[in-house]
């Protein structure tokens, strides 16, 4: 048996993994300076709202963007502009990761955007990029929670009970390969140990899944709520069958078993324990 119970292997119930496609419609029509400002400001706050969250010791600092688009963009060119794609969902919002906490390199491109001459086509440069962007956010602490955490009334990360001890799953950000996403898990790990915490279990896949399960007191629990490589924080799930009414039953409730129809589809058993077996002798061959 087991020495933990198993992780639940689920993502975010509103992103899915991220995939190219075959092609996409020309971005709007925008205003170039007016549409700069406006992300331009919408950064600006991002940057601020990460600039003033607790940081944690011994895990660099990262920012994580949400950002709404009006039509698709390829992923090398988020590459170009210095992020890694995290996610996607059906309604064009993308969740962003770059370790240039201050994007210089994507500022550098909306100057650019904003003041160069026209290309030869009569658009701005880089306006495949910032003229489908309808808005950027920072991930907030909140954010963070999940549904289950939520069902039993955590809203807020403020709304945590710092001295009760919490069993939660905790959800980390892909990375690019094997070795950052090792890397990351690390990181997080030294820090949870190093405030008392105790890493129950890990599952790192090969791409689009990390989550550990740990066993941590609120205090930490909040401090995990700040930590921008972490996507969701929820409770262990919850089988949806209670299990406890068949744990009463006998062979004597089970009745007479029914022979499976010739046409039924044959399964192999490999098994020493099935000779005279009530249920399973009618199907054996």
């Amino acid at each position: 048996m087991a020495e933990f119970d198993h992780l639940p292997l689920v993502r975010l119930p509103r992103l899915e993994a991220h995939r190219k496609t075959g092609g996409f419609p020309p971005p709007p029509n925008r205003d170039r300076a007016a549409h700069g400002s406006h992300v331009r400001a919408d950064v600006t706050r991002a940057i601020a709202a990460q600039s003033s969250r607790q940081k944690i010791a011994g895990i660099d600092p990262s920012l994580i963007l949400r950002v709404t688009l009006s039509s698709g963009l390829d992923e090398e060119a988020w590459r170009r502009a210095g992020f890694q794609v995290l996610a996607q969902d059906r309604d064009k919002v993308l969740i962003l990761f770059t370790s240039d906490i201050e994007l210089k390199e994507f500022l550098t491109r909306l100057d650019s955007f904003q003041t160069d001459p026209l290309t030869d086509k009569g658009n701005p440069p880089h306006n495949g990029l910032f003229a489908c962007i309808d808005g950027v956010s920072a991930i907030a602490p909140d954010d963070r929670l999940g549904p289950r955490l939520k069902k039993h009334g955590i809203a807020t990360v403020a709304m945590i009970n710092g001295g009760k001890r919490w069993l939660v799953d905790v959800e980390i950000w892909d990375a690019d390969d094997r070795y950052s996403r090792a890397a990351r898990v690390r990181k997080i790990e030294e820090f949870i140990e190093s405030e008392k915490g105790d890493v129950r279990n890990r599952y790192i896949g090969d791409t689009g899944l990390i989550v550990l399960r740990v066993a941590v007191r609120g205090t930490l629990l909040r401090k995990l709520c700040h930590v921008s490589e972490i996507a969701l924080i929820d409770l262990r799930p919850t089988p949806d069958l209670d299990l406890a009414p068949l744990s009463s039953v006998t062979i004597a409730d089970v009745g007479t078993a029914i022979p499976p129809p010739p046409s039924a589809p044959l399964i192999g058993i490999v098994d020493s324990g099935l000779s005279a077996h009530p249920l399973l002798g009618l199907s054996e061959q």
